[in-house]
């Protein structure tokens, strides 16, 4: 919308028992004629087992000459995870709708923390999906402090959309749970926190 483009990749990771963080990642998004018009780097962790979106929210250059993008993980330091907190973040049915002036599609609803942990910071991505089940749209944005068995609300903006043009959004919460400062539990009843602790094997 408003000559605006984003990108979007999944990333997965068939390992049952190992898992990654810090992993350095490149994106290049290519013309028709495979010159490259915009590059984006970052990081990322993978869980065990975790499929993974990676958004690009907006894509800078020349993003209206863009027809293809691809996604370079550098070396991959995959480690066996002992003990990785249980941390279950789920969302609503989101409530979707339009406002005017200016017009705006509109996603409304709430994250839950069906966990004893309080999360420091969660991600929270939207897919937008047309009638043919294809993605016309992406958004991402972060949460913070999560409490235990809380629910957070949210209201994501896409402008430029209509309600028409988005058959359903699907809205996925995830959080870091190899970051032992991302995840704490409360020990007594004054309120203070311990870590969690992870035991580590290094492949």
């Amino acid at each position: 919308p408003n000559a605006t483009f984003s990108g979007v990749v999944l990333v997965t990771n068939p390992n049952l028992d190992l898992a990654a963080s810090g992993i350095s990642y490149t994106a290049s998004f290519q013309s028709a004629d495979k010159k490259t018009v915009s590059t984006s780097t970052g990081s990322l962790y993978l869980l065990p087992n975790e499929k993974k979106y990676v958004v690009f929210a907006k894509i800078d250059g020349n993003a209206k000459d863009v027809t293809s993008g691809t996604l370079k993980l550098d070396n991959i330091n995959w480690q066996k995870k002992l003990n990785i907190p249980e941390v279950k973040l789920r969302a609503s049915e989101p409530l979707l709708f339009d406002e005017a002036n200016p017009l705006t599609f509109i996603a409304e609803g709430s994250i839950i923390n069906d966990s004893p942990y309080q999360v420091s910071t969660a991600r929270i991505v939207f897919l937008l999906f047309d009638a043919n089940n294809q993605i016309i749209g992406v958004s991402q944005r972060d949460e913070s402090r999560l409490v235990p068995f809380g629910r957070r609300a949210y209201k994501q903006l896409w402008p430029g959309l209509y309600r028409s043009q988005v058959k359903r959004v699907q809205v996925i919460p995830v959080t870091n749970t190899l970051d032992p400062q991302n995840i704490t539990v409360q020990t007594n009843s004054t309120g203070t926190t311990n870590n969690s602790v992870q035991d580590v094997e290094a492949f």
